[in-house]
């Protein structure tokens, strides 16, 4: 389309039923709708700032927001599927030595409990639970846009991690639109709109009656609790006239510090995990000693 081609013979080589959108093209919907009928969070992105931007920068835009979600998840998953794992087979290995191995081994001596193995399952039970429930809770919020926006403002909101991701993605967001010279007041309207992407309506629309109420935007935006650091660029980009390149420059310092944050969060689980081995050696160990303490009881 920037090379001046025709719209028909784009659509005919871009997409497979070529024939279906342009059938719809001559009835009279517009591309943006055809385009955004699936649904999704990836096309609600696209019908809402297609409202604002040209269609090029809204699909960059929303393709930029919806993969760095995702980016960010696959990390996040890939960080911790090995201390995981490893974390499960050990709770596994240390419940199947005190359900089956120990108590027989008990029979023929006098020790009552090796190396408090109650207490090191009690203690990776505790984990896991917390774990599950976490996961379950994920799952939970995935398919209930109302619980999400309750989480977003009561819980996740008061989170640093979170505060950042959720600040950062409404910042590119943000950006995108200032960008391109349009109106504070105009870009939350829209931004508001996007539905499946909870944290940017749940800023948007916060702003929106932070606004309504006569306070000014930074007053505002202190008040719905965004990410202190996004209020520091925010400031020296309103006074030195270049606001765009401030808020891009804070998405990528944000974004190395939730990199920097989940690589903690991986060390700590590895750790955990790691405890979880040394557990399971030490019980096995204590197992493969069993036969001289039953030689000493002859």
């Amino acid at each position: 389309m920037d090379k001046g081609l025709q719209t028909s013979f784009m659509i005919q080589q871009t997409f497979k039923d070529h024939e279906k959108i342009l059938k719809s093209l001559e009835s009279g919907q517009s591309l943006i709708s055809i385009l955004c009928s699936p649904g999704g969070i990836y096309f609600q992105i696209l019908d809402a700032l297609s409202r604002l931007l040209p269609l090029k920068e809204a699909i960059q835009c929303a393709t930029s927001l919806e993969e760095a979600g995702r980016r960010k998840t696959m990390r996040f998953v890939a960080k911790m599927a090995y201390p995981v794992s490893l974390f499960i087979f050990s709770f596994l290995m240390v419940s199947f030595f005190e359900s089956s191995i120990l108590p027989s081994m008990q029979s023929f001596t006098q020790t009552d409990d090796f190396l408090g193995i109650q207490l090191i399952k009690s203690f990776l039970s505790f984990w896991l639970i917390l774990g599950c429930t976490g996961g379950i809770a994920f799952l939970i919020l995935n398919f209930s846009n109302d619980l999400r926006i309750y989480a977003t403002s009561h819980l996740l909101n008061k989170i640093p991690f979170f505060n950042a991701l959720m600040t950062w993605q409404f910042a590119s967001a943000l950006s995108a639109c200032l960008g391109h010279g349009i109106s504070t007041e105009r870009t939350l309207e829209t931004l508001s709109l996007i539905k499946e992407h909870t944290f940017i309506q749940y800023y948007a629309q916060n702003l929106q009656e932070q606004l309504k109420q006569g306070r000014s935007l930074l007053e505002g935006l202190k008040n719905i609790g965004v990410d202190e650091a996004f209020i520091h660029y925010y400031l020296i980009g309103s006074r030195s006239n270049n606001l765009h390149a401030m808020l891009q420059l804070y998405q990528k310092k944000t974004e190395k510090r939730i990199d920097q944050s989940i690589k903690k969060l991986s060390i700590w689980i590895q750790v955990l995990s790691y405890f979880s081995v040394g557990a399971v050696v030490l019980i096995v160990y204590q197992v493969m000693l069993m036969p001289m303490e039953l030689l000493n009881t002859f």
